[in-house]
């Protein structure tokens, strides 16, 4: 087969190439619209300041925040508000503190799919690492720099690339059923094709008439 008879099989049947690519992405939007529930992220950002390295001190502190060691008391707290209560197991998978390297400023995040309880909860860690830092590294000083605040959209699913993602999924799929469809056609598509496959002499030919 060549290119063009590649090129000329697609356009026979790109109606099925185009339903292929409507039907996947229908079934995406679907998906991710309803079959998904939504997840929030809170950010909280603190600055740490101390007189030694503080690169040191904010690994030791990015240990422990996303440890047991300080979640535990997150979770006790958390036992106090009977809707935002949370697993310490839980709390440390959503639960991420990123450094900006050589900066004295990191970012503390959770997530979860009620936004109103990432950005209670989120907060709650900030303050309980402030209290409790002390406790923690020597001779070091935590501020925070910005409160706790909740995009409105949440991070997943993203539902615009989701939709490039099922464009290209479709397309493929609607090449397969084009292909597929064309190969158990039991049309003759060519002189040669009757001669070779079907082992019939061409009695005549008739030319395409525009």
């Amino acid at each position: 087969m060549t290119l063009r008879d590649f090129f000329n099989v697609i356009y026979k049947r790109i109606n099925l190439l185009i339903i292929s690519m409507i039907v996947v992405l229908i079934a995406v939007a679907v998906f991710v619209t309803v079959g998904i529930s939504p997840r929030y992220q809170a950010n909280s950002t603190l600055i740490v300041t101390s007189q030694e390295d503080t690169s040191a001190q904010i690994v030791t502190l990015q240990e422990v925040t996303q440890s047991s060691i300080l979640l535990d008391l997150v979770h006790q707290k958390l036992q106090t508000t009977p809707s935002y209560r949370t697993s310490t197991d839980e709390l440390i998978k959503r639960t991420q503190m990123s450094v900006k390297s050589g900066s004295p400023i990191v970012t503390i995040s959770y997530q979860d799919t009620n936004a109103k309880k990432a950005r209670y909860v989120d907060e709650l860690i900030s303050k309980t690492l402030v209290d409790k830092a002390v406790k923690y590294t020597s001779d070091i000083s935590i501020s925070i720099a910005s409160a706790s605040k909740v995009d409105s959209k949440p991070i997943f699913p993203n539902l615009k690339s989701s939709l490039v993602m099922g464009t290209g999924v479709g397309f493929v799929l609607g090449l397969i059923l084009i292909f597929i469809s064309e190969f158990f056609s039991s049309k003759v598509k060519s002189e040669i094709y009757s001669r070779v496959f079907l082992e019939l002499d061409t009695l005549g030919k008739i030319e395409k008439i525009h």
